[in-house]
């Protein structure tokens, strides 16, 4: 009998946890690499909600369903969506009560529930290229005093500029055109009363005219805010918002995100924009989204791969792709 083959997966979203997860409930020896140095090293998004059919799903089949409904909630699941001119297109209170399908969690404590679940994996190590030859696949890391790790199998699970895809496929991702800044706003109830009015029952998206800002309420009194605007890549640097930001002038910033909406859409960008301009916190998180959104997340694939970013989306697919690995291990073990 052959020995165990190696696996890596490189990135610890949830696709890659989800996958790694599969192939040792099944005692498939894997090993997980992630760039950043903990699992608190950045905001990991706003909440998540878990439909039947995909994310809730792959949680069962993961038999971690018990720890998720720990820290899930069925609460402020409605959804309103409003014209920048205060039309309102959407609003059924009555999707409140059918709210207990789709329970909703942080996604920093989704992914939390996945890394506790498995044997440790290793952190701060950034994947710089990956090379294969003889049957064998060569990671390659970004801090040269790493030594390189040599693997039988790697899964890519790290997102749309992955550094697995290239030895597999020559396109690389496009930049859509949309450009999101992300806000999180802290003690809500306590300190910010007109905006948590406002986002009460769960999450309202004011769109039009190729903009929009979304608040959606999470746990612990936080509301994460999206502004979204359908413009150029180099946008943010071009109005002076992102040096404003670094320079530390969070309330001139506040201000010039508000004067993007042209008066449609000012009530609500003017209540965040106070709510952030006493919240650092807000701005440097806004910031780092900027980059991240130009870098990464700002971008779509265009080819067959998968982009392992979100569970809800994405889970079932990395719970097959961790399913097919347990079946080619098995023939590669047994021959």
């Amino acid at each position: 009998m052959a020995s165990q083959r190696s696996i890596a997966i490189v990135g610890a979203g949830p696709g890659g946890l989800v996958c790694a997860r599969v192939l040792q409930m099944h005692n498939i020896p894997v090993v997980v690499y992630e760039k950043e140095a903990t699992s608190r090293s950045r905001q990991q998004g706003g909440s998540l909600d878990m439909h039947p059919d995909s994310g809730f799903k792959v949680l069962q089949m993961t038999e971690l369903i018990d720890e998720f409904n720990k820290l899930a909630w069925y609460e402020d699941q409605n959804m309103k969506i409003i014209g920048t001119d205060g039309t309102v297109h959407f609003d059924d209170p009555e999707l409140l009560e059918q709210a207990g399908n789709r329970p909703e969690v942080d996604r920093f404590r989704l992914r939390q529930i996945f890394l506790d679940s498995l044997k440790p994996g290793v952190w701060n190590h950034s994947v710089s290229k990956v090379t294969q030859q003889d049957e064998k696949v060569t990671l390659h890391f970004l801090d040269s005093a790493l030594e390189p790790a040599v693997h039988d199998f790697v899964v890519g699970a790290d997102g749309a500029w992955s550094h697995v895809r290239p030895i597999l496929s020559s396109t690389v991702p496009e930049y859509t055109g949309i450009t999101y800044v992300d806000i999180f706003i802290k003690d809500v109830a306590k300190n910010h009363s007109n905006l948590a009015a406002y986002v009460k029952g769960g999450m309202v998206m004011v769109l039009g005219d190729n903009k929009g800002i979304i608040p959606q309420r999470s746990s612990n009194d936080v509301v994460r805010v999206y502004a979204a605007f359908r413009k150029p890549l180099a946008w943010p640097d071009e109005i002076g918002l992102k040096s404003l930001v670094e320079a530390g002038r969070f309330r001139e910033a506040g201000e010039l995100l508000v004067k993007q909406f042209d008066g449609d859409g000012a009530e609500l960008a003017t209540v965040i924009a106070e709510s952030m301009s006493a919240n650092k916190d807000s701005w440097a998180q806004a910031i780092k989204a900027f980059e991240d959104q130009m870098q990464r997340r700002a971008w779509a694939e265009e080819d067959d791969g998968l982009s392992m970013d979100h569970l809800i989306s994405d889970g079932d697919s990395a719970a097959r792709a961790g399913e097919m690995m347990r079946n080619m291990m098995a023939a590669a073990t047994s021959s």
